[in-house]
């Protein structure tokens, strides 16, 4: 369990870091209007690049709700656990968002990515 808090950890300092030549880090609290205007501007391999950072950060917090639900499992409800499944949840949501528009972007210029 603890290893796996330290990979998550990790990976988010990775996600976070990703975006040289043209892609962008994914990121939560960027305006979905603003990633329409940006993917629009960008080239296929930016696109998938782009994707991919999403995508992981996805996974990142997929499996952070993962851990928490076993901590949950483990120690039971308490305030502290309902709220970082919420934050976590809003926060995967925010990500699904904005993966979106990127993809569809990439599928209207480029076709299948």
């Amino acid at each position: 369990m603890k290893h796996l808090l330290i990979l998550m950890f990790l990976l988010s300092f990775v996600v976070v870091g990703c975006g040289g030549g043209g892609a962008t880090g994914a990121s939560e609290t960027k305006e979905v209007a603003e990633c329409a205007t940006e993917a629009e501007s960008m080239s296929e391999d930016a696109l998938k690049a782009t994707i991919a950072n999403y995508q992981t950060a996805i996974a990142v917090k997929t499996q952070e709700a993962r851990a928490l639900l076993v901590e949950m499992a483990k120690n039971g409800r308490s305030e502290e656990l309902t709220d970082k499944a919420a934050k976590i949840d809003g926060s995967l949501t925010a990500l699904r968002e904005r993966a979106e528009v990127y993809f569809k972007a990439g599928a209207k210029k480029f076709g299948n990515l």
